[in-house]
């Protein structure tokens, strides 16, 4: 095992493989190891036939049978994300156990953001819509949540992993979600309301070329995506690629997104002071977004990874802290946390655990990204973008690939440099004029359905 161990990178998964060779050492049979014949296990933590502990300190060598295959494989991993991943296997027993034994519940409706990370999202807007239409008076609310959000309408709460998620989500009629969910079953008469979570630049699913993290997760989208009654689309464009992407042929909402429905509100400059207050930043300061999207190549632990800010906040503090505010908006698969001088706190902010990336939209004045998808929400404020995309051929054909030709599709500039980025929001009015014939051509193809009424458009389609 350490010689194994030694050539293994963590929460790496292996098939393992059946191979018979002859006298001349030639491969004459090949194939992956079938464990259909013991599919029918009584408890889905039965799958896990092996649990090998490593001399290397709390690291495990897990053996058990896939889902999706039904082959053999070897899983390398720590002891907590065992645990976690052990924890949902038996979860996925319970929700088996209340499939069989509980009717399902025609009022309730069962809402995920982020992984229970959340209260944001689409399925945020949704709910908040059912809540406004006077749904609550129909149906038993549950929210899958974590956080520290009060959650208006008094809905049920329950954590991810726990006995009470699997069984609500077994009881369930109605799911919604944006990511996926641990369990990739659902039971007669259930429907799933995919909301998915931005349109996409990055390649997704099927379409994926470059190995990495979301390649090795195509069996789970897939299975999970055979569930999907309704899928959600803000454009055409999006449309497209999702039918391909996650090999889906049932019904697509191309209805524009419920969380884009904030932009539309008639009080729109009372929203922003509002908000301001909230996140606790001063009224007469312009305010700056940086939300960055996560590198597939910078992984700290399984689905966790790490980032290096490459914006000089020394330069921005010097040249730019008088007149703007800088928010850091990490993506949520970014594990370490970020640490900001005690110097520099009353210009620069973390609202990485702020739940409702919209909100922060709604106060910025201008949006720093890079391959996020971010940027085509905020395309509905009208304001000026900024790519900040330093890797940018290390990205393109290394680590993911993109939809649009970025040099020529986008509405905002390239920039390499922290220099060149600093430099462009000293002279941004300048930026905008340069790129205002994009921007009008980018809103007309990918936003132009947008109206504020997607959440009250889907919830007459589905509900």
């Amino acid at each position: 095992m350490d010689k194994i161990r030694n050539d293994l990178a963590v929460n790496s998964r292996w098939d393992l493989i059946l191979q018979v060779r002859d006298l001349n050492n030639s491969v004459i049979f090949k194939e992956l190891i079938n464990m259909s014949e013991f599919s029918n296990f009584e408890n889905e933590e039965d799958r896990y036939l092996l649990v090998n502990k490593d001399t290397n300190e709390d690291m495990q060598f897990v053996f058990y049978a896939t889902m999706g295959k039904e082959s053999l494989a070897m899983w390398y991993t720590d002891k907590h994300q065992f645990e976690k991943t052990y924890n949902i296997a038996k979860g996925k027993t319970i929700f088996n156990q209340v499939c069989e034994s509980n009717p399902i519940n025609k009022k309730m409706i069962f809402f995920e953001s982020f992984l229970g990370k959340s209260y944001s999202g689409n399925p945020k807007y949704i709910y908040e819509k059912l809540l406004e239409l006077g749904y609550s008076n129909q149906f038993i609310f549950i929210w899958s949540y974590s956080g520290k959000s009060i959650i208006p309408g008094n809905p049920i709460i329950v954590e991810r992993e726990s006995e009470e998620y699997f069984k609500y989500l077994a009881e369930s009629k109605y799911w919604v979600n944006n990511i996926i969910f641990p369990v990739h079953r659902k039971r007669e008469g259930n429907i799933y309301l995919q909301t998915w979570h931005g349109t996409p630049l990055k390649k997704l699913g099927f379409d994926i070329e470059v190995d990495g993290p979301e390649k090795l997760a195509r069996e789970n989208f897939y299975l999970e995506s055979r569930n999907w009654d309704y899928l959600i689309s803000a454009n055409r464009y999006s449309s497209n690629i999702f039918k391909r992407a996650f090999k889906f042929n049932k019904r697509v909402l191309e209805l524009g997104y419920p969380a884009n429905d904030i932009f539309f509100k008639k009080d729109i400059s009372g929203l922003r002071d509002e908000l301001k207050e909230k996140v606790g930043i001063p009224k007469d300061k312009k305010v700056i977004l940086y939300a960055p999207t996560w590198r597939d190549n910078e992984s700290s632990a399984s689905w966790q990874h790490s980032f290096e800010i490459k914006i000089n906040l020394n330069d921005f503090m010097e040249r730019l802290s008088d007149e703007y505010i800088l928010l850091l908006r990490m993506h949520h698969l970014i594990s370490d946390s970020i640490v900001i001088p005690d110097e520099y706190k009353d210009h620069i902010f973390n609202v990485s655990s702020y739940d409702d990336i919209q909100e922060l939209y709604v106060i910025s004045d201008i949006l720093i990204t890079d391959y996020s998808s971010v940027f085509f929400e905020f395309a509905n404020t009208k304001k000026p973008i900024l790519f900040f995309a330093y890797d940018y051929n290390l990205y393109k054909e290394e680590i993911r690939g993109f939809y649009l030709d970025m040099k020529k599709d986008l509405p905002g500039p390239i920039l390499q440099s922290s220099e060149e980025l600093l430099n462009s929001i000293k002279n941004i009015k300048q930026v905008e004029l340069e790129y205002k014939s994009s921007y009008d051509k980018f809103i007309k193809k990918y936003c132009e359905i947008e109206d504020g009424n997607s959440a009250r458009k889907i919830i007459e389609e589905v509900f």
